[in-house]
């Protein structure tokens, strides 16, 4: 009787446990849902950048206005189960963000993308690991809704411009 009286308690706080932790959750997915992004965006995963590419900046910010540029820049690194969206220069603004070469490992995560009187923000954030045995080029290719021509746009990590461009 006394081992049921526990089991019966164990199970209980388990339940509990579980029940705390799924509010938990749900309430933080809640959150991640109203991100405050006016502009919609589609990252361009599974392309590289060309060793020929140009690099302005520590952090260097490109719109890519066509499909010729685009392929002067990058390539496609196709394998067997990714899958490869195309950019549409028709309804889209293709944006490439690309830090300096480095051996330290960086990534670079879109927060929001926003529009207002001012142009385009792009709000970021770049985060470095550890020392790598091998160089590369950190870069994020953005495609965004075609904006007006002559728009501004840049990209900034809190209160800090890090670049910026005309669409």
């Amino acid at each position: 009787m006394y081992d049921m009286k526990n089991l019966k308690l164990s199970i209980l706080c388990v339940m509990l446990l579980f029940a705390v932790f799924s509010c938990t959750k749900n309430i933080s997915s809640k959150n991640e849902e109203n991100v405050n992004s006016n502009v919609n965006f589609i990252l361009l995963n599974n392309y590289f950048l060309k060793n020929t590419a140009e690099q302005d900046d520590d952090v260097s910010l490109y719109v890519i206005k066509d499909i010729a540029d685009f392929d002067k820049r990058f390539g496609v690194a196709k394998t067997m189960d990714n899958k490869i969206i195309e950019p549409n220069f028709d309804n889209s603004s293709i944006i490439a963000i690309i830090y300096r070469t480095t051996n330290i490992s960086t990534n670079i995560k879109i927060d929001t993308v926003t529009s207002d009187n001012s142009g385009v923000t792009i709000h970021a954030r770049i985060t470095k690991g550890g020392k790598q045995s091998f160089y590369s080029r950190p870069m994020l290719l953005l495609s965004i809704s075609k904006q007006a021509p002559n728009t501004n746009v840049k990209v900034v990590e809190g209160k800090n411009i890090l670049a910026k461009d005309t669409l």
